[in-house]
């Protein structure tokens, strides 16, 4: 796809940038007395668009409205580009989870237990909606539920076999891989298939060295539905490698430092946040584009990651967990 031309799209991401939290905003929000008094900072910013809870208690569901309304922006901003869609998918893998431990749980006790709460976006992609698609024919489904109903069935099949709930959700995380390769490359937009690309190998290598250091073997069955981004080494060698041969394959490539930095306990506990920072920085090169729908991919991923880290704050402060606590599980800002 060419950089396809959206009239005021990014003049009003800029606009939607200022809703952004700067560092000293987070600040405030870590250092403020209570949870109510850091939901009054909260509300005083222009951080919160679509909602405005007045208790602590509506902020999850805030949230996730907030969420939800961005997302649906973007598919009015570049109406017919699935970018919205790529960021449906981590939702989609959460809720196909969720249901499956519903199904196997219920198969175990002979009683419907109900995961309700769980959902993520609860308008669509539910329990009722993975029902309805094990029970529909699959000449009377759609080709994007047919994939659905094929991997559901994968992972109960395995489960059947294998007993292993870490099974179930590596071959639900690939699927995911697959499906977001797909999508970027229905966007067509160099930048967003290199992040998407990027994001894959990390889950990947952060997948591989915890399998590693709880000393499991996958079968080939597993490894074969596994995709690389960026990376070119064959998976299987990759996964079926000795540590040391681990290290040297992977000295060569751009993630020499990721994988040496999860030999550190902390790096390795905060592997999420390094993460999400090594993707925000790709990111940031939007802020120098002037066309295409990158500008607005990048928006929503920081937008998103705003919204984690206001989570982490309230959840953390709950907890009482001191400023260098919280502070260390914060993403980075949106900032050249």
């Amino acid at each position: 796809m060419e950089n396809k031309v959206f009239p005021q799209m990014n003049t009003l991401v800029k606009v939607r940038e200022t809703t952004l939290f700067s560092k000293q905003q987070k600040l405030e929000l870590i250092n403020a007395e209570n949870i109510e008094t850091a939901l009054n900072i909260l509300n005083g910013t222009s951080f919160l668009t679509f909602s405005r809870p007045t208790h602590s208690n509506e902020l999850e569901s805030a949230l996730e409205t907030e969420k939800r309304n961005y997302l649906n922006w973007s598919k009015e901003m570049a109406p017919g580009v699935p970018v919205a869609e790529i960021f449906e998918v981590p939702d989609l893998i959460h809720n196909i989870k969720v249901f499956l431990r519903e199904q196997i749980s219920n198969n175990k006790d002979n009683v419907q237990n109900k995961l309700t709460y769980l959902y993520l976006n609860h308008e669509c992609c539910d329990n009722s909606y993975f029902n309805n698609i094990l029970k529909t024919p699959n000449t009377e489904l759609s080709n994007t539920d047919n994939c659905i109903k094929t991997v559901i069935e994968d992972a109960m099949s395995d489960y059947a076999i294998h007993n292993s709930f870490l099974r179930t959700d590596l071959i639900l995380m690939f699927f995911g891989h697959v499906k977001l390769l797909a999508l970027s490359e229905k966007v067509g937009e160099p930048k967003i298939s290199d992040f998407i690309k990027t994001y894959i190998d990390l889950n990947l290598l952060s997948i591989l060295f915890q399998i590693r250091e709880i000393s499991i073997v996958l079968n080939k069955s597993i490894i074969s539905k596994a995709r690389t981004g960026n990376l070119k080494l064959n998976t299987e060698l990759l996964f079926l490698a000795s540590a040391r041969q681990q290290d040297e394959l992977l000295r060569s490539t751009p993630y020499s430092e990721f994988w040496s930095s999860l030999k550190d306990e902390t790096a390795q506990r905060l592997s999420d946040v390094y993460i999400d920072n090594y993707l925000l920085n790709i990111c940031k090169q939007a802020k120098l584009e002037a066309f295409g729908v990158f500008p607005l991919f990048a928006f929503l991923y920081a937008k998103l990651l705003d919204i984690k880290n206001v989570r982490l704050i309230f959840s953390l402060k709950k907890i009482n967990a001191n400023q260098n606590e919280i502070e260390e599980r914060l993403r980075e800002d949106y900032e050249l």
